[in-house]
């Protein structure tokens, strides 16, 4: 598989991150302060970050969980602080437009076997267009990357097939499905 991936540290306005690049996409890593200004409003965080206005299209459910993930986001950042890109979301960033276009996260560190989950939305008005597949390859060579990440995990609604392909054109395979009608996924370290 080609490399399309470059990590660089950069200085966002509140603290040094790390940014994950590929060739249409910049990703990363929501800090504390970040995450705060999100809470506020997206476009107030949009704006801080010099990134234009998104106004996201998202389904109905997709926002209520958003909403609810920012206060926990808030949360496990606050408490990790030193691991934070671990517990936070990650925006992913059109570059020829420098707009946001969804978000990507890991829920926390690995575990004990070295497994983390993953999870992923995008704006509505950009799916079929490969950018969420670019993304999580980024995201995946990133956590690999990592010490003590042997596998990632997602887990999926039965019915939405879009996640499903992002995840087959990552190598994920289906291993499970839950009694809440998901499907779980998982991509072992080569």
């Amino acid at each position: 598989m080609e490399s399309i991936l470059a990590i660089h540290i950069f200085r966002v306005k509140i603290s040094p991150t790390v940014e994950l690049e590929t060739n249409r996409l910049n990703i990363f890593p929501l800090d504390l302060g970040s995450l705060q200004l999100l809470k506020k409003g997206r476009t107030i965080m949009e704006n801080h970050l010099g990134l234009e206005p998104s106004n996201m299209k998202l389904s109905p459910g997709t926002r209520k969980e958003l909403k609810e993930a920012i206060d926990q986001w808030i949360k496990n950042v606050s408490s990790h602080e030193k691991e934070y890109w671990w517990f936070t979301n990650w925006e992913i960033i059109l570059k020829a437009a420098n707009k946001t276009i969804g978000g990507i996260g890991f829920a926390g560190q690995p575990n004990e076997r070295g497994t983390v989950h993953i999870g992923f939305m995008i704006d509505e008005n950009y799916e079929g267009n490969g950018y969420m597949t670019e993304c999580l390859g980024a995201m995946i060579q990133w956590a690999f990357s990592q010490d003590n990440c042997e596998a990632i995990r997602a887990v999926t609604p039965l019915d939405n097939i879009g996640s499903h392909k992002v995840l087959e054109k990552n190598n994920f395979v289906q291993v499970d499905e839950t009694p809440e009608a998901a499907y779980i996924w998982e991509l072992k370290k080569a």
